[in-house]
């Protein structure tokens, strides 16, 4: 005979149900792609303000040059730092057994200013060619 205890939950004792969630870690690949992609954010920053700072500065010929040379290493080294971060964030999001949060936050990090960018060149290019074609 079994005995009845009335304050006794049907459920078992408190703080434990029959359902445990599984807790994953977060993809390591995800992690180092999100803090590249908040590096890359701040070399386009640094692009950006570098960019509007030399464009209101009288320009010699010496600093033209350096601002040429500072503009192009910024955005080579923006380039680089958002393309290794879109490949760790695509290994991140193939990873079993991991959490995807991290690698999809660094792929839309990585990808956003890498969208930026190529669209700005397309647009540098195209206003190129038709300034050479007016001349």
């Amino acid at each position: 005979m079994s005995s009845f205890n009335p304050y006794q939950s049907p459920y078992g004792p408190r703080g434990q149900s029959g359902y445990v969630p599984e807790s994953r870690r977060q993809s390591t690949w995800g992690k180092v792609s999100l803090i590249l992609g908040l590096v890359g954010l701040l070399l386009d920053g640094g692009l950006f303000v570098f960019a509007f700072i030399s464009a209101d500065a009288p320009m010699e010929s010496d600093s033209e040059e350096f601002a040429a040379l500072a503009a192009g290493l910024l955005c080579i080294g923006s380039f680089i730092v958002n393309l290794v971060g879109v490949v760790f964030a695509i290994i991140g999001l193939v990873e079993k057994n991991r959490g995807r949060a991290f690698a999809v936050a660094g792929l839309l990090l990585n990808l956003l200013p890498l969208l930026l960018l190529t669209g700005m060149v397309v647009l540098g290019l195209y206003a190129m060619n038709e300034a050479m074609e007016a001349m």
